[in-house]
């Protein structure tokens, strides 16, 4: 299964964060986040964990750090890390459809296909227009053996990806429904 870009989630979660605290913190906590994302993009991952577990310290009820450093300590391999981060982000802004979707990206390779069933569906119920959620769902489904409920979900996916424009996801999803069509 495919999971959301850390650096693009990191890069838009900045933006909603500046209300959150005043005074210096905010600048300190800003600036931690802002460093990590650009240790991220370095390939400085290491880097870009202790710069989130600082904002994370300046400000422990940011439910988007939290996101980000599940999907980080994710590909730095500590699963159980990233599952207890996305929790955490789930817990303190249950409405956010990503963390949904990255934590069933997280419970699907740790083996809870049910989990990540679940959490796939919450994330389409919280925001339907989310391509990768349905993409993602159809490959789970199609683990599962439902081949009807493959292809529905990525029919969706590759009408929500064609309105979006992104070409390249619209035709790997296409070619995966014609394979499963035949």
């Amino acid at each position: 299964m495919k999971k959301q870009v850390f650096s693009l989630i990191l890069g838009l979660s900045l933006f909603g964060c500046s209300d959150v605290l005043a005074g210096s913190s905010e600048s300190d906590y800003a600036s931690y986040y802002k460093k990590a994302q650009k240790e991220y993009e370095s390939g400085n991952k290491q880097s870009a964990l202790d710069d989130l577990n600082k904002a994370i310290n300046l400000n422990p009820n940011d439910a988007n750090v939290y996101n980000d450093r599940g999907l980080l300590k994710d590909e730095l391999g500590d699963k159980q890390g990233a599952l207890d981060d996305l929790n955490k982000a789930i817990s303190l802004n249950p409405a956010e459809a990503s963390a949904y979707y990255n934590r069933g990206y997280i419970k699907d390779n740790l083996g809870d296909k049910q989990g990540a069933l679940d959490d796939l569906n919450k994330a389409i119920s919280l925001n339907p227009k989310l391509a990768l959620a349905y993409f993602t769902r159809g490959y789970l489904k199609n683990d599962l053996r439902d081949k009807q409920g493959a292809l529905d979900d990525f029919k969706k996916a590759a009408e929500l990806y064609k309105k979006e424009g992104n070409t390249d996801s619209y035709n790997t999803t296409i070619k995966l429904i014609r394979k499963l069509s035949h």
